[in-house]
């Protein structure tokens, strides 16, 4: 009881404020596995759809689609073979591609490593912060240069992609992919299985005709083992001997009777 009979609690306060920051903590673990499993999920639509992609072309180590920096080759590939198929162009985005992204990789390691660096160096003062700072905003503006020209190269691929796999849309998926990139996995992997920018196929060589004579003799030397009859087997009945005819008898024939001859006399 107070000086004036009142009675005072002053712990409502940090109640409601634990209650706040507990719902804050629950919302950023809910906010984070939401963010982790949409990660997984457009990692595998875009792989999966990939892979089909250079499986169903005949393209070499499909299975490069899993691996981060080796999508992008597989990308730059697929876009090179419509480019040589279509147009008989020879164009290098396989390569340009892997060397960009070899290079965003690295210079994005050395931008968090200068960023734990300035951390270590706030408490110095001179010319260590200023250089680490330094490096900081290089590194930075490095990273966000090379991601504008990986983006933008993974973009021309992805048009060669789409026109291949289906050229009546590909302006609206490129649209899209750029406005809203979280489209992008998922068109990709609904255009695995289209190929209506593509030329048909060429019908495999028929066989060469003088190995046919070989095949015979092979055939000939080598017994081959006949299935079995599902039906039953016919066989062929011998002929029956035909009923014999009565033999008749030669006619004999009359001697003539003698004409007399004409210079003889004829009796009176």
């Amino acid at each position: 009881m107070g000086m004036y009979g009142y009675e005072y609690n002053y712990g409502s306060g940090v109640d409601a404020l634990g209650t706040v920051a507990g719902f804050f903590a629950v919302f950023m673990l809910v906010a984070i596995l939401v963010a982790f499993a949409w990660a997984i999920l457009s990692y595998v639509l875009y792989a999966s759809g990939l892979y089909t992609i250079a499986k169903r072309r005949g393209i070499h180590h499909a299975w490069l689609a899993w691996i981060p920096v080796g999508s992008e080759w597989l990308l730059g590939s697929i876009a090179d073979q419509y480019q040589y198929v279509t147009k008989k162009r020879n164009t290098n985005r396989r390569t340009i591609l892997l060397v960009l992204e070899i290079v965003f990789v690295a210079v994005y390691v050395f931008f968090c490593f200068n960023a734990f660096s300035v951390l270590y160096t706030t408490e110095t003062a001179g010319a260590a912060l200023g250089a680490s700072i330094g490096l900081y905003l290089l590194s930075w503006l490095a990273v966000c240069g090379i991601g504008v020209a990986v983006f933008v190269f993974e973009m021309i691929a992805l048009n060669d992609l789409f026109a291949a796999c289906d050229p009546s849309s590909v302006a609206v998926k490129i649209v899209l992919c750029i406005l809203f990139v979280f489209t992008l996995p998922f068109f990709v992997f609904f255009s695995r299985k289209k190929d209506l920018g593509m030329p048909p196929r060429k019908a495999p060589a028929p066989a060469i005709a003088e190995a046919a004579p070989v095949a015979e003799s092979a055939a000939e030397q080598t017994p081959v083992m006949e299935e079995p009859q599902t039906e039953a087997p016919c066989y062929e009945q011998p002929a029956e001997p035909a009923p014999e005819q009565p033999v008749e008898p030669t006619p004999v024939a009359e001697p003539a009777p003698q004409q007399p001859a004409e210079n003889e006399e004829q009796p009176e």
